[in-house]
């Protein structure tokens, strides 16, 4: 039985097996076709004094959104880049890493002056949609131990590790980016997970109780 976000009917008396969303096959070749399509990468910028605000889409967003007016530098995740937008608070980067086609869907209208930094695992139909309105778009690539994965990547490039989400790998974007202040106030959990407060404990970063759910 596969389960998922959506699933009514579990079985809490059966062991179920995890996996990746996607087949990995489907996976490697998305990667591939998305390295030949996207030229430009993430790469390790200057040290910002600013703390960051890293915004996922949860349902706490209503009524926690206009906090983030305080903030110069902002990183979005899933349909937090449109919902923000929509209430003229214009992302300074917009981070994805779900390799479906759906999350096409809650992007919403792409702004000239946001940075779109995909994963190299996203559907073909999200490259298409960045690239059709001239998106500012810069690649990379999610750390897996998977062998066949790792043998794709060219060699150079940056692998971020993280977490489950995209929320998680855009902290340990901030410090690949190293764009982040001393204490970075990342806008985190509703209600902190055990990746995220490891996160937090091992990096010393402070996680504003927000929402990073995707």
């Amino acid at each position: 039985m596969r389960l998922s976000a959506r699933s009514t009917n579990i079985d809490f008396n059966h062991k179920y097996e995890t996996g990746y969303c996607i087949p990995l096959w489907l996976r490697d070749l998305q990667i591939k076709d998305n390295l030949k399509r996207i030229k430009d990468r993430v790469e390790i910028g200057e040290r910002k004094k600013e703390p960051i605000a890293i915004v996922g889409y949860g349902p706490s967003l209503k009524k926690t959104w206009e906090e983030l007016k305080k903030f110069k530098y902002i990183i979005t995740t899933s349909g937090a880049h449109k919902f923000l937008i929509e209430r003229g608070i214009i992302p300074t980067f917009h981070l994805d890493v779900d390799p479906r086609s759906h999350k096409v869907e809650l992007l919403g209208k792409i702004h000239k002056d946001v940075i779109y930094t995909p994963c190299s695992t996203v559907h073909k139909t999200y490259i298409d949609y960045l690239k059709k309105h001239k998106a500012k778009v810069r690649l990379w690539h999610y750390f897996s131990a998977d062998h066949d994965a790792m043998r794709i990547i060219p060699q150079g490039e940056y692998t971020l590790t993280g977490g489950c989400d995209a929320g998680m790998r855009a902290i340990f974007g901030i410090h690949l980016k190293n764009d982040k202040s001393k204490l970075p106030e990342c806008v985190g959990p509703s209600c902190p997970t055990i990746p995220a407060l490891s996160t937090a404990n091992n990096m010393g970063i402070f996680c504003k109780a927000t929402s990073c759910i995707n």
